[in-house]
């Protein structure tokens, strides 16, 4: 079962894009949310651009450099690598996505269909 599946007092639907991010980046064990992890993210930057990419990079910087949260625990040492190198790579596909979208739709390049 997917650690996100798990009925709790707070439903994930419910919080604000900052909170959310905050609890996978910081605080979640990531063995069983790394697919979503990966979605939050990119559609974080999909969606608030370089808004999403200073809070991310803020996060996880709080994470590596504070040892914050999980960071704290040196056996996760190895998860807050992976970590470190997924967001930075899922943002960076994530705003050259973006950056392809608007440029194909804006100079006609791409029709949008029904």
């Amino acid at each position: 079962v997917n650690a996100l599946q798990v009925p709790n007092d707070e439903l994930w639907y419910n919080k604000d894009a900052g909170q959310m991010l905050c609890e996978l980046l910081v605080f979640r064990d990531l063995r069983d949310v790394q697919a979503e992890l990966i979605a939050t993210i990119v559609s974080a930057v999909i969606s608030f651009g370089e808004d999403a990419i200073s809070v991310i990079g803020f996060l996880v910087g709080f994470r590596v450099v504070y040892q914050a949260g999980r960071g704290a625990v040196p056996e996760n040492a190895q998860e807050t690598q992976w970590l470190l190198q997924m967001t930075m790579r899922s943002m960076q596909r994530a705003k050259e996505y973006s950056e392809y979208s608007v440029a194909h739709v804006h100079h006609g390049t791409h029709t949008l269909t029904n």
